[in-house]
């Protein structure tokens, strides 16, 4: 069967999310201090992986337990931290009107930057959308991470303040970022030494 190039050229488009092709590599390391099971982080992570992948960049997950990180990644390679809390243990000013709660917090302008990610918090906004835990937790991992790689906050798309159920479906379809965050996301990547 003989495809049109307008096939083509549409096939071409609907698979560029999760192109291969990314040129740009961080790596992150994932402190798991909850406990919470290895499966829900992996899928979170791969959630997460993907999300980098739409916008040109290779991302490598570690995850590890606290104590075994430095550890866990390799020699001489430069990572982000992203720590994996079961829940906040104090309260933290909320910027973000009617936010009940955090789901993650990121501080990139500190000496060794880092983002947290509170996993109660993606437990209850699971329960609120519908969305499986995973896939909140993978969007939370995005959203703080790319905190870390200079993003702000938008109105829409993954680095929304709240996300939104079809902000959490756009992520996992590769349609997170615009073309200006994939952008950004890239120069900040090809900044972090290797």
């Amino acid at each position: 069967m003989r495809t049109s190039p307008l096939a083509r050229a549409l096939l071409a488009i609907a698979a560029y999310p999760w192109c291969a092709c990314a040129r740009d590599s961080i790596t992150i390391a994932v402190a798991n201090y909850t406990g919470a099971p290895t499966r829900v982080i992996e899928f979170a992570v791969e959630v997460a992986r993907r999300a980098f992948l739409s916008a040109g960049i290779d991302s490598h997950w570690v995850i590890c337990a606290p104590e075994d990180c430095r550890q866990a990644v390799p020699a001489g390679t430069h990572y982000l931290e992203l720590l994996l809390m079961p829940r906040l243990l104090r309260p933290i000013d909320d910027a973000v009107p009617g936010s009940i709660h955090a789901a993650g917090f990121a501080l990139p302008g500190i000496p060794r930057p880092r983002a947290w990610a509170l996993y109660d918090s993606a437990e209850l906004v699971s329960l609120r959308t519908s969305r499986p835990l995973y896939v909140v937790l993978g969007c939370i991992f995005v959203h703080e991470m790319c905190h870390l790689l200079g993003l702000h906050h938008q109105p829409r798309g993954v680095m929304r303040p709240s996300l939104q159920p079809n902000d959490m479906d756009d992520t996992t379809r590769g349609r997170g970022f615009s073309v200006e965050e994939k952008k950004q996301l890239r120069a900040a990547a090809q900044h972090i030494a290797p």
